[in-house]
């Protein structure tokens, strides 16, 4: 009796783009003012939590679906606080020191990731996020230049 094999090969190479976004805001400010000036609805989502360097870090997630380009938009922190824990320091105005982790170390100039999956049609969605008062910069992420892409599968 014979024996096929067969191989399912399952590719992560999905088409998508990545954009850095620079601003002073929290996540929840930044999330409103893409939902007013856009006319999209990001909403908040479940955060996620890596493990790095032995610590759990969070990373505020909001999404968003276009339904008319069948597209799935993804909103994260890029970075997060870990704070270290002083048992000296225990009163009103202790200082709690803290580092940074971010989820992609190579552009740590950005303080946010937005994930476009699929095949990004038109520049000018990017060029309406550039003028929202609250952006410092955007820009594109050069995805060959990350090292750890399995952080990517938000």
């Amino acid at each position: 009796m014979n024996k096929q094999v067969k191989k399912v090969l399952l590719s992560l190479d999905l088409e998508y783009s990545l954009f850095g976004i620079k601003t002073n805001e929290p996540s929840y400010k930044l999330a409103y003012y893409l939902n007013k000036d856009m006319n999209i609805t990001f909403q908040r989502d479940q955060d996620i939590d890596i493990l790095d360097k032995n610590q759990y870090i969070y990373l505020a997630r909001y999404i968003y679906y276009d339904s008319y380009h069948e597209q799935d938009w993804t909103l994260v922190s890029n970075q997060s606080k870990i704070y270290k824990h002083n048992d000296f320091n225990l009163g009103i105005f202790s200082n709690q020191s803290y580092t940074l982790s971010y989820l992609i170390p190579e552009y740590k100039m950005f303080n946010y990731i937005l994930k476009i999956d699929g095949k990004l049609e038109k520049k000018d969605k990017i060029s309406k996020i550039k003028n929202i008062s609250i952006i410092n910069m955007i820009s594109k992420i050069n995805k060959s230049l990350i090292k750890n892409k399995d952080k990517l599968i938000f």
